[in-house]
């Protein structure tokens, strides 16, 4: 599910309309497209952002999200 997401962030993108956030994604290293307001956002920056706000290491680490387990393999 993980890998899912990460290819669907980055082939399709999500819908952006505030234009600071555009500014600060585009910033950040995605791909932001000012007419359809569409920011696709690579793999390795989405890994990243998991990196330093789940403060994650690196390598696989358990999570626990509510009540459920979550195993991430960055």
């Amino acid at each position: 599910m993980h890998l899912a997401a990460l290819d669907v962030l980055e082939r399709v993108g999500v819908l952006v309309e505030d234009v600071g956030a555009m500014d600060i994604l585009a910033d950040g290293g995605c791909l932001v497209d000012r007419a359809t307001h569409m920011v696709r956002i690579p793999g390795s920056v989405a890994k990243e952002c998991l990196v330093s706000r789940l403060g994650l290491p690196g390598g696989g680490k358990k999570v626990i999200v509510g009540k459920d387990l979550l195993r991430i393999d960055l």
